[in-house]
């Protein structure tokens, strides 16, 4: 196995998320997606076979349909469904505990050797060796099943397929920064993508999230290659680019609109070349990968343009005669809550008949892309007067804490809502940014330099990025913010966005690649006595879960504040090194985050892996 900066990223993200993975549901919707994957592996869309309880006589985004039940999210199911089968391949072989603590132990010897390859240190190899083969034999001593749900592997293969999709994330991170900024500051970005942002914590949750963060950056990275040429490569590139987005539209068509909405006009004005046989290429890849969502819809709506998601009493009740479990009677931990409101089918829009349906296919499918247009623009109209409102933007960008509009009794009352600077403080970076301009532009890029500037490739994936960023934030922005926020989830594909940024900025930049070892170490010491602390404060204390969230929300955000002032300010002497630690306590805030998170608040003994279970099981309970 080589010894690639990429290959180090994706391998320790497994490793990382892979110890925090849960066999659980956080959300009620994922019950819906996880029965999904059963019944299309079996080979169909419709959900005849449900073998995951209900709650409460409900399950967000399942629909009938002719009598007919059908759920939600079918891109993400098809892409956990290759992984069911091989789960399904190995039952009869192997317990399926036992398999995933062996596929985690290979990936630590994997990463051992990766990184002693990379650091041209055999010792770091034997290291993993040695590591592998303790994890192997405990997971032999105190193997066991899952015992709480009657079909695991479905739920298992969701939420191994969004661990891959995580590493990936990660991966293509690292590719997109180390293009633009190096491999020393793409190689910290994919990590940091991994440790030091909500992607960490989604990592080990079956949610739609993590796959659309992914998807965004992969657009953004092939977007990025296909601007460097016009040979086979660049045309492919810039082809996957729109590919990607068609097989979003699987997954989460409103996300995939908008990203649409941003890549095409951005992608023709800064082409290379728009001759026949670029767009012939980006017409074919783009119609194929559509293919997915059309069949999808076509089969359950009738319409190509409408997703299941979209249909009236998606977010509703199940279907009179439907059985309906309660999860808790079968050990499923308290506190779940739902998603409902969280989608395009919330504003119950979509579901409305075409108004020229009457006159053909053809100009019913025009009118619904008309339909589909003034919605999208009603939905900007819309996120760009609630910017206006100062406190909204306040309470979702820089402090959540107890907000009156939210309707906490959905929650128990608990306050699990998170802003954006506390749960990914890296972002403070970008508050010295008009300062920092600033200042660049006092060291002589004028006007013309920064005009020339957009000819550049960089420069046209830095507008790219910005406008994919501030769109899907005003998006979202009038349904923000809401009960059980964790981390602000709904913009967690921008978060990625927001990190590239971040490595963009020259004083960032500067920092890592000058001072590497500072900000590693100001990560680690941050996430030893921090994360020791935390431990400490909780055995003492017994926080609450909303405790304990809006403790970790407001050292993120002073950290965040920290960054921000270290980055604006220009002192003389070691600068690099002052940016450096702040980054990496910043970094280290998130990651306590995502380990005390993953280890302590988020869990009803159901970890994937035994060994970081029966661990957990000696940690302070939050109370």
């Amino acid at each position: 196995m080589g010894g690639t900066p990429g290959m180090v990223v994706f391998l320790a993200t497994l490793v990382i998320l892979g110890a925090l993975w849960r066999i659980d549901f956080l959300l009620n919707d994922s019950v819906t997606v996880a029965n999904v994957v059963t019944n299309v592996a079996d080979g169909r869309l419709a959900v005849t076979e449900a073998p995951y309880a209900l709650t409460a006589g409900e399950q967000p985004g399942l629909v009938e349909v002719d009598g007919v039940l059908y759920g939600r999210n079918y891109g993400q199911a098809y892409l956990a469904v290759p992984v069911l089968w091989v789960l399904d391949a190995t039952a009869g072989v192997v317990d399926l505990r036992l398999l995933l603590a062996a596929g985690w132990s290979f990936a630590v010897l994997g990463l051992g050797r990766a990184v002693g390859r990379l650091l041209d240190r055999p010792i770091v190899g034997w290291i993993g060796e040695v590591a592998c083969l303790v994890s192997v034999a405990a997971a032999l001593l105190v193997a066991t099943d899952v015992d709480w749900l009657t079909r695991p592997r479905p739920l298992v293969a969701l939420g191994l397929s969004t661990l891959l999709l995580a590493a990936t994330g990660a991966t293509v991170c690292y590719r997109l920064v180390s293009w633009a900024q190096g491999r020393r500051v793409g190689f910290a970005s994919g990590l940091a993508l991994a440790v030091a942002t909500p992607v960490g914590f989604w990592g080990s949750f079956p949610k739609r999230h993590v796959l659309s963060a992914t998807a965004l950056l992969l657009v953004v990275y092939l977007f990025a290659v296909s601007r460097t040429g016009t040979d086979r490569r660049a045309i492919a590139a810039r082809a996957g680019a729109y590919a990607v987005v068609g097989f979003l539209a699987s997954v989460h068509a409103f996300e995939a609109a908008f990203a649409l909405a941003v890549l095409a006009p951005l992608d023709l004005l800064t082409a290379p070349t728009n001759d026949r046989r670029a767009l012939g290429a980006v017409a074919v890849a783009f119609g194929v990968s559509l293919l997915p969502m059309v069949a999808t819809n076509l089969a359950i709506s009738g319409q190509p343009l409408q997703p299941p998601r979209t249909l009236p009493g998606a977010d509703g009740p199940l279907a009179p005669g439907q059985a309906a479990i309660d999860m808790r009677e079968i050990g499923r931990p308290a506190g779940v809550v739902g998603d409902a409101g969280a989608d395009l089918g919330a504003s119950g829009s979509l579901g409305r008949p075409a108004a020229a349906g009457l006159l053909g296919p053809v100009a019913a499918l025009l009118d619904r892309v008309a339909w589909v247009g003034a919605y999208m623009a009603d939905q900007l109209v819309a996120g760009l007067a609630a910017a206006t409102d100062l406190d909204r933007l306040y309470h979702v960008l820089v402090r959540s804490g107890w907000i009156p509009s939210v309707r906490y009794h959905l929650s128990d009352y608990e306050t699990l809502e998170t802003a954006m600077l506390e749960v990914l403080p890296l972002a403070g970076a970008l508050l010295a940014l008009p300062g920092v301009a600033l200042a660049h532009l006092r060291e002589g890029a004028r006007f013309e330099r920064l005009r020339a500037g957009l000819a550049d490739p960089v420069r046209q994936t830095d507008l790219l990025v910005g406008a994919l960023a501030v769109t899907l934030f005003l998006a979202y922005l009038p349904r923000l913010p809401l009960y059980a926020m964790f981390t602000l989830r709904y913009v967690l594909p921008v978060m990625p966005l927001l990190l590239y940024a971040v490595a963009r900025m020259p004083p960032v930049r500067a920092a890592v690649a000058s001072a590497p070892r500072t900000l590693g170490g100001a990560w680690g010491v941050t996430v030893a006595v921090a994360g020791g602390g935390f431990v400490w404060t909780l055995a003492v204390l017994g926080l609450a879960r909303g405790e304990v969230i809006q403790f970790l929300a407001l050292s993120g955000l002073v950290t965040a504040l920290a960054l921000a002032a270290a980055t604006a300010t220009r002192p003389i002497h070691e600068r690099d090194r002052v940016v450096a630690t702040a980054l990496g306590v910043a970094a280290g805030t998130t990651t306590v985050f995502v380990l005390a998170t993953g280890l302590l608040v988020y869990v009803d003994g159901n970890h994937a892996l035994d060994l970081v279970r029966l661990v957990v099981a000696r940690l302070p309970a939050v109370g």
